[in-house]
């Protein structure tokens, strides 16, 4: 179906970015409050918050730290019920969000490991979110450098059981004119098997 949604609310976004390539010195912080109401015309009512920090600092001539984390918190109705699924059961849980509100993990830039915004409840979108990820760079030529990362996160609609996923893994690191461009090999070790993912990415340091 189709919702809609109007708010009222603020946004704040805040970036510092200074030198450039590896050794670059950035931080990023972006935080927002709406509360959508059947008074503005919105077909649903709820209220949502969010705040995260992204900074990037180096240590001496070869070593840089990599450090990003957010959370959101989102006041709306969950749903949650049980279907049968070939003689098993399978429960539910689904936020009345609207889809473009739902918060989701996953993929290059949350938890490595795990398939782009694959984490959240039933892989629909959930309420709530929180991730975390530290980063270790360490140059290696002129504009070459290899990492090591290990991250943390998941979206969900109850704060009782987040149910945080881990990611953990190793890549290299080239800086274009266009930015910096990342291979990273990642391995999800919440999920049986040990499964490796391969990450690509290329933009700039703080997005």
């Amino acid at each position: 179906g189709v919702d809609n949604a109007l708010s009222i609310g603020i946004e704040f976004v805040v970036v510092n970015v200074l030198d450039k390539g590896f050794d670059i010195h950035c931080h990023l912080e972006r935080a927002w409050v709406f509360h959508y109401n059947d008074s503005f015309g919105s077909d649903v009512e709820f209220t949502q918050f969010y705040l995260s920090s992204h900074i990037s600092y180096r240590t001496g001539d070869r070593w840089k730290f990599i450090v990003r984390a957010e959370a959101g918190y989102t006041e709306a109705k969950v749903d949650e019920f049980t279907i049968d699924i070939g003689g098993g059961q399978l429960d539910i849980s689904d936020t009345e969000l609207p889809s473009f509100y739902r918060f989701k993990a996953g993929g290059s830039k949350s938890v490595r490991g795990y398939g782009f915004e694959t984490l959240s409840n039933n892989d629909i979108g959930s309420n709530h979110i929180i991730t975390a990820s530290i980063e270790v760079e360490r140059k290696v030529f002129r504009r070459w450098s290899a990492a090591a990362f290990f991250d943390i996160g998941n979206a969900f609609n109850e704060w009782k059981d987040p149910d945080l996923r881990k990611g953990a893994g190793f890549g290299i690191r080239w800086y274009s004119i266009a930015g910096p461009v990342s291979l990273d090999y990642a391995r999800a070790l919440d999920v049986a098997g040990k499964p490796w993912r391969i990450h690509f990415t290329i933009g700039t340091p703080v997005l």
